[in-house]
């Protein structure tokens, strides 16, 4: 099954680098899914790259925004449509509180959980793949099979 990790634009401590990514795609691999990671330059990018993933079935999205500008409004909304198109399920990683999305509580998209975890972008990570792996090990093995056959045709 394929989980995408979708990065948009934020501070250096968001952003993966070389040891924490490879440590997260062997994790994912042991438990038998493919984890790819795509960054995105800034809001609009990220929006886009959900909506391409919407079409992709992807299994598991986790979704790293990164920071906000002060006047994003538009911009968090935006991202909201964009992940309200999606079939697969989500969980949201942040570093601080106040670059979470901050979902309606009646949201149509399929937000699981949203990780707000400070400096620490392992942790960040491994909890929020952590999550995904459980969600994807409890599903009805005819939906697993007939997810990832999506995914890689």
């Amino acid at each position: 099954m394929r989980i995408l990790m979708l990065q948009g634009p934020g501070q250096a401590s968001t952003q993966l680098d070389g040891e924490v990514a490879a440590n997260l795609w062997r994790t994912a691999w042991r438990a038998g899914h493919a984890l790819h990671f795509q960054a995105n330059a800034d809001i609009a990018a990220l929006a886009s790259s959900i909506r391409a993933t919407a079409a992709s079935q992807c299994g598991f999205i986790l979704l790293d925004a990164g920071s906000w500008p002060s006047s994003s409004r538009e911009s968090r909304e935006d991202i909201r449509r964009a992940l309200d198109e999606l079939a697969a399920p989500v969980v949201e990683v942040c570093a601080r509180s106040d670059h979470a999305l901050e979902f309606p509580e009646r949201a149509s998209c399929r937000l699981v959980a949203t990780i707000i975890i400070g400096t620490d972008a392992l942790s960040r990570f491994r909890v929020a793949l952590g999550i995904a792996l459980r969600r994807l090990s409890l599903a009805p093995p005819g939906a697993r099979a007939q997810a990832g056959a999506s995914a890689r045709g």
